[in-house]
C-alpha cells in the first residue's frame, strides 16, 4: 500500500532528523569537560532518548575498583524504577565475548539465562521487553565501561539502535578518558 509506505518513510525521515540533532547535541556535550558523573549522566539520557529505551544506564570501572554509574528513565518522578542490575556487564561478557554491543528482544531474552537476572531487579514490574547494550572501549581497546538501554517504548531494539548506541558508547569513552586525564586522582 503506497500510503503506508509513505507514512512509514516520513516516519524514517523524522526520526533521521531527531536522530541527527541528538547526535550532534551530545557530540558538543560530550567534548566539553565535565566530571565523569555528569560524561555518563549525558550520555545514558541521550542513550535512553535516542533509542527509545525506558531505562537506560551507563557505568564505568576506575583503575582503583570504584564504579561510577548514571541512570536515566523515561517516566519524570520514575527514580525509584528498577536499575539495570549489576550483574549484566557479566552476562553481556559471557553472551557476547568479543562483540562490542548486543541486541536482544523480548522472545530471545526469554530463552537466555540473562532474563532471570533482569526480572530479579523488577520487582514485581512487567516483564523485560528488550535489552540492548555496548562497550565503552578505550582506544587502546580496553573495556571502560557500559551503556545498557532497557524496554523500547515502541517493539523490539533495531539495527539502527544498536549502531546508535554503539556509536554514543565511543562518544562517551573518548570523553571518559579526556576526563580521565584531566581530573584529579580519586581517593
Amino acid at each position: 500500500d503506497s500510503r503506508e509506505s509513505m507514512r512509514l518513510e516520513r516516519k524514517h525521515a523524522e526520526m533521521l532528523r531527531r536522530l541527527s540533532a541528538f547526535l550532534a547535541d551530545a557530540s558538543l556535550a560530550l567534548d566539553a569537560t565535565g566530571s565523569l558523573e555528569e560524561i555518563l549522566q549525558l550520555a545514558a539520557e541521550h542513550a535512553r532518548e535516542l533509542v527509545g529505551a525506558d531505562r537506560c544506564s551507563a557505568r564505568i570501572r576506575l583503575a582503583e575498583g570504584v564504579a561510577i554509574d548514571a541512570h536515566a528513565v523515561a517516566e519524570p518522578g520514575a527514580d525509584s524504577a528498577p536499575k539495570p542490575p549489576a550483574e549484566l556487564a557479566a552476562l553481556y561478557a559471557a553472551l557476547a565475548p568479543e562483540r562490542r554491543s548486543l541486541r536482544m528482544g523480548a522472545a530471545e531474552l526469554a530463552a537466555q539465562p540473562v532474563r532471570q537476572a533482569l526480572e530479579a531487579a523488577r520487582d514485581g514490574e512487567p516483564p523485560t521487553r528488550g535489552w540492548l547494550v555496548a562497550s565503552l572501549c578505550a582506544l587502546d581497546g580496553a573495556e571502560l565501561g557500559l551503556i545498557q538501554a532497557l524496554d523500547k517504548k515502541d517493539g523490539d531494539f533495531s539495527e539502527l539502535d544498536e549502531a546508535v548506541l554503539v556509536q554514543l558508547a565511543q562518544m562517551a569513552a573518548a570523553a571518559v578518558e579526556r576526563a580521565r586525564l584531566y581530573e584529579p586522582r580519586r581517593t
